[in-house]
């Protein structure tokens, strides 16, 4: 994977986190791959942000292997001390399947990122998830989706989810959706 972030288990850090900007033809991440930016337990500062500009296509296939994750992720980990920041996405064509997700989250002090994506057609299938979620005061993020077509979320444990855990004390976030179409099945 690509990994940009404050701190380590055991070594924490004091700083601003890496940005990860990806302008490609196209994307895949499979198999567990994962574009990741965070701050780490014990660490300070808000972690980098990840931009992925495409022409054609993003696909993200956790090939339903719950062990090993594919995904995009930007976190605050317990006992951080800062904000998560903003996964953007713009492409053609956006594909989350098989368990795979885009996911930004405070476990620490601070805000989780929002999760931004513009494209012509969204497909979440299969366990395919966007998630903003806060496990402790922090606020989750928004979920903003400028979708020119069409959105489809299909499959059991799929969707879009602005989440606050049980015992957290932050707001969830909100979730934003403007497509001429959504189509919601199985």
């Amino acid at each position: 994977g690509i990994f940009a972030a404050i701190g380590n288990p055991g070594n924490p850090s004091i700083g601003k986190g890496g940005n990860i900007n990806i302008f490609a033809d196209s994307l895949f991440l499979t198999n567990g791959a994962v574009i990741a930016a965070s701050t780490s337990s014990g660490s300070q500062g808000n972690s980098g942000k990840i931009t992925i500009t495409t022409d054609k296509q993003v696909s993200l296939d956790g090939t339903g292997d719950e062990e090993a994750s594919t995904g995009i992720f930007t976190a605050v980990q317990p006992g951080a001390l800062g904000n998560a920041n903003n996964i953007e996405i713009q492409t053609d064509l956006l594909n989350v399947t098989n368990g795979a997700s885009l996911l930004t989250s405070t476990a620490g002090e601070g805000n989780a990122g929002n999760i931004k994506a513009e494209a012509r057609i969204l497909e979440v299938v299969d366990g395919g998830r966007f998630l903003t979620n806060t496990d402790g005061s922090g606020k989750a993020g928004n979920i903003i989706l400028d979708v020119q077509d069409s959105i489809i979320l299909s499959g059991s444990n799929t969707g879009l989810f602005a989440n606050t855990t049980e015992g957290s004390t932050g707001d969830g976030g909100n979730i934003f959706i403007d497509p001429p179409r959504v189509t919601i099945r199985d």
